[in-house]
Order: C-alpha cells, then sequence, then structure tokens
C-alpha cells in the first residue's frame, strides 16, 4: 500500500514538472517572439565603421542587403565590442556583426554567415620592428594594445601576458601607439591603412612585425533568437547568394580597398573577402 501511495505521488510529481516545463519553454518562446530585432556593430573598418556620423562599411552593406530584401528599416547600433557582446549574451532578438567564431564562442550564439577573414598582425613603429620576431618576444614589450572583447584581445591573454593595455577601440589603441603610449598594437593590415588614413595622423605609419593567426568574422544572432527571424534571415542570405549580390559587394569591396591600402584582400569561395 505504501509503495502504490508512492509511485502515485512520484507519478504526478513527474506530470507537474513536465507541465511546468512546457509552461517555462512556451514563456520563453513568447518572450523571445515579442523582442524587437535589435542590430549592433562594431566600430572596425573596414567591415563596419563610422565615416563621420555616418556608418559604411563591406558587412554594413550585406546587412543593408537582407534588410532591403526584408523591407525592414531599423537603426544600426554602433557599441564598443564587450559591451555588444554583453548585450547579445544576456537577451534574444540580437544581431551582432562583425564578430570572429572562435571554440569558445561556439555554443553561445547562432552563426549565419561567414563575411570575412581577417588577420592577427602586431604592429610597431617602422624602427622597432627587430624588436619582435614571434610570440615569444611579446612580453618583452612594455605596453601592447588590445582592444577589449576582441579575439585578438582573447588569445593574447590566453598566452597570460601581463603588458596587455586593454582599449575601447581600434581608433584609441592606434592613437595611442602613435603617441608613443603602446608599444604595439594587434589589429590586421587594412585595418591600420584604414584608421591611419581616416585620422589623418601625422608621422610614418606603423608595419606589422608579426603576423600570428587569423579568425572568420560573422554576422550571428544571440542564442534564444525567435527560430522564424533566424530562418527569415537564413532565407534572405541564401537569395543574396544566388542573385550575385553578396559577390557584387565583395568584389566592389576588393576594388575599394585595394585602392585604399596598395594590398588586394582575397576573395574566398562563398563570395568573402580575406584581409
Amino acid at each position: 500500500m505504501t509503495r502504490l501511495l508512492f509511485l502515485l505521488i512520484a507519478a504526478k510529481w513527474r506530470r507537474f514538472g513536465y507541465l511546468w516545463s512546457m509552461l517555462l519553454l512556451s514563456h520563453l518562446c513568447s518572450a523571445a517572439e515579442s523582442l524587437p530585432l535589435r542590430i549592433i556593430t562594431v566600430d572596425e573598418p573596414p567591415a563596419n565603421y563610422l565615416a563621420g556620423n555616418e556608418l559604411q562599411g563591406y558587412s554594413i552593406e550585406i546587412v543593408r542587403a537582407v534588410l532591403q530584401q526584408l523591407n525592414l528599416n531599423p537603426t544600426i547600433e554602433v557599441l564598443p565590442e564587450d559591451q555588444a557582446l554583453h548585450i547579445a549574451n544576456t537577451r534574444p532578438n540580437v544581431l551582432l556583426f562583425t564578430f570572429s567564431r572562435t571554440p569558445e564562442r561556439e555554443d553561445r550564439y547562432v552563426w549565419l554567415l561567414p563575411v570575412l577573414r581577417k588577420r592577427w598582425q602586431l604592429f610597431l613603429p617602422v624602427g622597432e620592428l627587430q624588436k619582435i620576431r614571434t610570440l615569444d618576444d611579446v612580453p618583452s614589450l612594455q605596453k601592447v594594445g588590445v582592444v577589449r572583447g576582441d579575439v585578438r584581445e582573447q588569445f593574447l591573454k590566453q598566452r597570460r601576458l601581463t603588458n596587455l593595455v586593454s582599449t575601447s577601440s581600434p581608433k584609441q589603441a592606434l592613437f595611442m601607439l602613435q603617441q608613443q603610449q603602446l608599444d604595439a598594437f594587434a589589429s590586421s593590415q587594412m585595418e591600420v591603412d584604414m584608421l591611419w588614413q581616416h585620422l589623418d595622423l601625422p608621422g610614418v605609419k606603423p608595419a606589422a612585425a608579426l603576423s600570428f593567426g587569423h579568425s572568420d568574422a560573422y554576422l550571428l544572432f544571440s542564442t534564444g533568437t525567435d527560430p522564424a527571424l533566424v530562418a527569415q534571415w537564413q532565407k534572405a542570405l541564401s537569395q543574396l547568394r544566388v542573385q550575385g549580390t553578396l559577390r557584387k559587394i565583395a568584389l566592389a569591396w576588393q576594388d575599394k580597398l585595394t585602392q585604399y591600402s596598395g594590398h588586394t584582400p582575397r576573395l574566398l569561395p562563398g563570395d568573402w573577402l580575406e584581409y
């Protein structure tokens, strides 16, 4: 009798737990559906950057092509990288671009489309390039500039470097390097070329002393985003590829970036750029 009573109670609790789980799941799905789409990028040329008050860039054009395809006109926010990631980590229906895909980030987001492959390089004043031959030489520098939240900051932190100086943007880091407040800056050739031109800095542009990796940067959605919204964007991106729009944008920016810097980005299979 006691055993039968126990089994009946256990069955009721299992049923209650199942119903509670379904109600919670339903609530979370409804919450995701009710939240408006929020689109966030960072100021990181040439993918996405502010020219005065106007947003420009290779990735910007891709996102705007999707928005036009979907007949949407939301505001695109520009935030520091660490703030953008924090928002995406705490709410659904957030589109981020352009962020590197890494093993540490793999399960945190819904990865839509790779749009560029960026190299990881360390820049120093031209007269000091001989200081760095390999990554093992980096600890000998006093101050190495990185952008807070950037994948290169993450990589160098994993090497237990204690000389990293986290900045709010690539612009700030390059300016500090030019002002001799930093000894080096982790960036990419194309980014430094464009920043140097936009900031109109005096003196000789710093040069890459070391290449130490690369990453593929994506359009992505935050976890918990409404599946219908994800599917909508995936379909639009697929249509843009079939129509040749993604290739057209990539080729236009390949030409534009070659004119900016004299370095020609490589067009990768799938119609995205490496620089």
